[in-house]
């Protein structure tokens, strides 16, 4: 599987869509919307339903963006529908006097060390919804065309919720630390175990893996 240092980009994924029009995207964990940015200049048109718990990030991300091609759905992507504990990080990182980068519905475990100036504020109650629950209430969408899960350790919640979507998405990219930063995350072969019934592994892309949908890509 090739192995690439940096992330993925915004025209290598209008690539691997093929940029229809009416692409459809989901971005989950998707913060302050510097990213959501890039897709919706990289492809503009294509219809953009973002995820994200921070109340900082979501402040930031109103000012961003305003394409009426973007949805934003103020909730942690997760296995229920209701309230989960959420560890907001803090911390004096890069440019940021109080880093919110990475918060995480998981108890960070390994994140401790590998960034200790990075630190966790005691978790608070944020609103969660199940993939499928969200998606039952888009019944004009019959595919995902591309899904970027930025959601720091909580990869398993995501697809315990969201197998019905998962199953209609054509391309998963799916963050994954090696070793695991938060309690519970999957290690990356532990992951990959746990979509093989409906993705294949493409590329490991820094810390995040592009898988395929077997049943669109064969």
């Amino acid at each position: 599987m090739q192995r690439h240092k940096k992330g993925i980009s915004a025209e290598q994924i209008r690539d691997l869509v093929s940029y229809p029009l009416l692409a459809t995207l989901l971005e989950i964990g998707s913060h302050d919307g510097i990213d959501t940015a890039r897709f919706s200049a990289r492809m503009p048109g294509a219809r953009i339903y973002c995820f994200e718990p921070e109340q900082r990030a979501i402040a930031r991300f109103k000012d961003r963006i305003q394409s009426p091609s973007v949805e934003l759905c103020e909730m942690a992507v997760a296995d229920i529908d209701g309230k989960k504990p959420f560890w907001a990080s803090t911390g004096r990182a890069g440019r940021m006097a109080d880093w919110d980068y990475s918060g995480s519905l998981c108890e960070p475990t390994g994140h401790l060390t590998r960034s200790p100036e990075i630190g966790f504020k005691e978790p608070a109650l944020v609103p969660c919804i199940r993939l499928d629950t969200w998606l039952a209430s888009k019944p004009y969408i019959s595919s995902i065309d591309f899904i970027w899960a930025d959601v720091q350790g909580s990869q398993r919640l995501v697809i315990a919720g969201g197998r019905r979507a998962l199953s209609i998405t054509k391309w998963l990219y799916i963050e994954s630390h090696e070793p695991p930063a938060y309690a519970n995350e999957p290690t990356q072969d532990e992951l990959m175990d746990e979509l093989a019934e409906v993705f294949t592994p493409i590329a490991f892309y820094g810390e995040n893996i592009l898988f395929k949908s077997r049943k669109f890509h064969g």
